[in-house]
């Protein structure tokens, strides 16, 4: 059954997996891609994450880890509010998001997410380390009675660098495993600022050798920009994403289109800038955010774009959509997890 629902939420044409990584609208199964109202209840969303990081101790595949990641970072984070901590009981991808009062379950299953977050980040898998999650962080695990020390020290997802000290208390030979996202379509690894001999495993890469305490080991990813096809409900419309994170437009950085059907907004995408951090609410939750242009519902596009545009991470308070028009489908790919 785990397989079963794992391949529906994964639909080529009918995902039941909306881009932000969650599940369900209104506590219910769907596959239609309308995002526009209560969607990603929290208890699936949180039980969701404990499942496939349980597929992961299962069979070793750190692919699992895509999913975790997308759901943490954009559908997670939106769930709670960084400025006053109110949760939201959905999470919506396509218009206004709202809260809903009293305590009930789902604000109690966020709190426990986010306390056993921490446990999806390293693997011990065949006498090994898995590394999952990216984030600054440090432990300490037992490897055959063996202690390791391990600490990640990165920006992740601001950037795609992330540095690793592995301390082994003694010489010994066992494979440090890394995910490698499915979006990341190239990607670098050094050990002591040294090229090494990578071995391809279920969604990462293996690293066999005789560790030593200091062994420094580097991972760079691309984090670019990319325009992701809708599906459903959102068929002919196109995500912003970077990295694993979604893109949106919201109110709070776009008051100039309040008057506009948010969706209807074609977006020039050679004018989509660099990523930044320049707003302080953005740069508080290690967000970011980019600017472009476009057009407007009714103007002509054989015309100069006419509306500037703001797009921020998913999480942002206020956003309003997460699909938009494009002039061409050209430049637009598959969700990667789809695939």
């Amino acid at each position: 059954m785990s397989r079963y629902t794992l391949e529906k939420m994964l639909d080529r044409t009918r995902p039941g997996m909306f881009i932000s990584g969650a599940t369900g609208r209104q506590e219910g199964w769907v596959d239609d891609q309308n995002g526009q109202t209560k969607i990603g209840e929290y208890c699936a969303i949180a039980y969701q994450i404990w499942w496939l990081g349980r597929l992961i101790e299962i069979d070793g595949t750190l692919q699992y880890g895509d999913i975790i990641e997308r759901t943490l970072l954009n559908h997670v984070y939106a769930a709670q509010n960084p400025e006053d901590g109110r949760e939201r009981y959905f999470v919506n991808i396509n218009g206004k998001r709202s809260y809903e009062k009293g305590a009930h379950c789902c604000q109690g299953n966020f709190h426990r997410s986010l306390a056993r977050m921490p446990e999806y980040i390293f693997y011990t898998l065949d006498n090994g380390i898995a590394v999952n999650l990216y984030a600054s962080c440090e432990t300490e695990i037992s490897i055959e009675g063996m202690k390791v020390r391990l600490e990640q020290r990165t920006d992740y997802p601001v950037s795609g660098d992330i540095e690793m000290t592995i301390e082994p208390s003694q010489e010994k030979d066992f494979a440090l495993r890394l995910r490698i996202p499915k979006w990341a379509g190239t990607f670098n690894v050094t050990v002591n600022k040294q090229p090494v001999v990578t071995k391809q495993v279920k969604g990462g890469v293996e690293i066999r050798r005789k560790w030593k305490k200091g062994d420094a080991v580097r991972l760079e990813l691309p984090m670019e920009s990319r325009w992701i096809q809708g599906r459903g409900f959102n068929e002919g419309y196109y995500a912003l994403m970077r990295g694993p994170q979604v893109f949106c437009l919201s109110e709070r950085y776009n008051p100039n289109l309040k008057d506009y059907s948010w969706r209807d907004i074609t977006v020039d995408p050679e004018s989509l800038g660099p990523p930044s951090q320049e707003d302080q609410r953005v740069k508080q939750r290690n967000g970011l955010m980019c600017t472009a242009t476009g057009w407007s519902p009714t103007s002509d596009r054989s015309q100069p774009a006419d509306v500037n545009l703001v797009f921020t991470d998913f999480p942002e308070e206020s956003a309003m959509e997460t699909y938009y028009k494009l002039p061409d489908a050209t430049d637009t790919m598959e969700d990667e997890l789809y695939r």
